[in-house]
């Protein structure tokens, strides 16, 4: 019979009175907390003990302070949190104490359950608060349907309905007084891109004489580099002003107006260097899923037309979606037939292929 080992790295030894005990292990954090021109001896790293040292003098001397930041953050009282979810637990005291110091197996499984149905409650509450959106003169801006022909009718294919129906949506929602507040919903490969890239310089051609304007935010730079390139190629005869914003490239020029800004998160440190004066016209997150939504709201003004995109959308833009807060362009149809090979390998194979 084949003898089986495990090799666990970085053992500790269980404290004398933490033998028998359910203990929290925090993930801690290598990193430099130096300021600007400190010496090197001040590097600090925050370890899974500190976090669970400050965890535990939280909850011993700053119960109050955490229990008011979860009513602040959820908008509503004790009360009615354990009214309307119904959790087993008499107080919120007793909620935190079983995340970080639970006396059983069990016990750390409800809090865990319940805490997941605290941030479904704030998800949902932040839905239904934001179903009723103020309208914004601003946001509307006039699209050229003689424009719109010629752009689709210079394409080298046919959209598809779906693509179509999508187009028309963003067109309706951009010409609205009301902000846009779209998801394009489809399988990777479906034409997302040339869906909103359309919308997106129907837009910049309609603002051609303002200061403003219209961002592309991804999540890594060859998706970013792929997606200025096609921009640009969508309509070539309008000259579309793109301009590619990632990290690292020291040749990035101060902003011109009416552009069309493609990048990563480097776009955020961008706008907020040379882009404070600029109108943000329009703001189309690619692969929404990858994004938090405190980098997407740094980019958002008022009044801006936001337009995502992906093949997955996370629990909480599920849930606006269902509450009447967010509208959905579904693309469904694909206007190319997938060849899609599948192919089983042996362990063996692994460092072949």
């Amino acid at each position: 019979m084949a003898k089986y080992t495990q090799t666990k790295k970085s053992a500790e030894i269980v404290k004398p009175h933490e033998q028998g005990m359910i203990v929290p292990v925090y993930k801690g954090q290598v990193g430099d907390n130096r300021k600007k021109g400190a010496p090197k001896s001040n590097k600090k790293n925050i370890t899974s003990n500190v976090i669970a040292k400050n965890i535990l003098l939280g909850l011993n001397e700053n119960m109050d302070g955490a229990t008011n930041l979860i009513y602040t953050r959820t908008g509503v009282g004790e009360a009615k949190i354990l009214t309307d979810l119904g959790y087993p637990f008499n107080s919120m005291e007793q909620l935190l104490v079983a995340m970080h110091r639970p006396r059983s197996a069990e016990e750390l499984t409800k809090a865990i359950k319940t805490t997941r149905l605290i941030n479904g409650y704030k998800t949902m509450q932040d839905a239904l608060a934001s179903r009723s959106i103020m309208p914004m003169p601003e946001s509307s801006i006039d699209i050229s349907l003689k424009t719109t022909k010629q752009i689709v009718d210079s394409l080298p294919f046919t959209l598809t309905s779906d693509q179509k129906h999508a187009v028309w949506n963003c067109m309706q929602d951009i010409s609205s007084n009301v902000p846009m507040n779209r998801l394009i919903s489809g399988d990777v490969g479906c034409g997302k891109t040339l869906t909103y890239g359309i919308p997106l310089i129907l837009l910049h051609l309609a603002t051609k004489n303002k200061t403003g304007v219209s961002l592309v935010l991804t999540h890594n730079s060859l998706l970013a580099m792929q997606i200025e390139k096609e921009l640009r190629e969508i309509a070539p005869q309008f000259n579309v002003r793109t301009k590619l914003i990632v990290a690292g490239d020291k040749n990035v020029s101060k902003i011109d107006q009416n552009t069309i800004l493609v990048g990563t998160t480097a776009l955020i440190h961008y706008m907020k260097k040379h882009g404070k004066h600029l109108s943000v016209d329009m703001l189309v997150i690619d692969e929404q899923q990858k994004l938090g939504s405190e980098q997407r709201n740094k980019l958002i003004q008022r009044h801006t037309n936001v337009l995502q995109a992906t093949a997955t959308a996370i629990p909480r833009t599920t849930a606006q979606i269902m509450f009447g807060a967010m509208d959905i362009s579904i693309i469904e149809q694909c206007p190319v037939k997938k060849q899609l090979t599948h192919w089983l390998q042996a362990s063996s194979q692994k460092k072949i292929l």
